[in-house]
């Protein structure tokens, strides 16, 4: 409760009937933790065998665990926007002009902030994905030296968006499907 003693009433002139009411605002909590781990790999062929020049992978991994409470008294919930497991592992193969990589990329499941009604911001689960993208590319020597190609494919796995109520993959809240994605890409570079 509030004393909005002195404040205008509905009318210049008119005294509102009862100065005291409720005042909402957002309130720091009582802080929390965030604990984590990170791993990265960066692997070329050349490092296990000549005959795989060319070729190499970068792989990473991360574990976060996350506790806080943002609403005094209420009960502690994880870092909104904070997946627990979030992994990278991309494969490439670069050489004589020609580049290829393939990359997937995984979250967990995680406390997302989303739109709601009359545009507020709600909180709710969404389900963890695997995204798989793709690209392949040619740079032209000789005659054509400096022209560059480049053909890419986003989203190939088309992985939903999906947010559920109260924990429960089963109690689906919202269900977006964006679809995959190209792109075809010439360009030239003038020496």
């Amino acid at each position: 409760l509030q004393d909005f003693t002195g404040f205008i009433g509905p009318q210049p002139g008119e005294e509102p009937v009862l100065n005291v009411g409720y005042s909402f605002a957002p309130a720091n909590g009582k802080g929390g933790r965030i604990n984590g781990v990170e791993a990265a790999l960066s692997l070329t062929g050349e490092m296990l065998s000549d005959a795989l020049a060319g070729f190499g992978t970068v792989l990473t991994f991360s574990w976060t665990d996350s506790n806080i409470k943002p609403n005094p008294g209420n009960p502690s919930q994880p870092l909104p926007g904070l997946s627990e497991e979030v992994g990278n592992f991309t494969v490439y193969y670069e050489k004589n002009g020609f580049t290829s990589r393939v990359s997937a990329r995984y979250r967990s499941d995680f406390l997302g902030e989303v739109s709601g009604f009359g545009n507020g911001r709600n909180l709710t689960m969404v389900e963890g994905e695997t995204v798989l993208d793709a690209q392949v590319g040619y740079n032209f020597s000789g005659r054509l030296e400096g022209l560059s190609m480049m053909v890419q494919g986003f989203n190939l796995s088309d992985e939903p968006f999906q947010t559920y109520y109260n924990d429960d993959t089963r109690q689906i809240r919202d269900h977006q499907v964006y679809g995959r994605s190209y792109m075809v890409g010439f360009s030239y570079r003038y020496r």
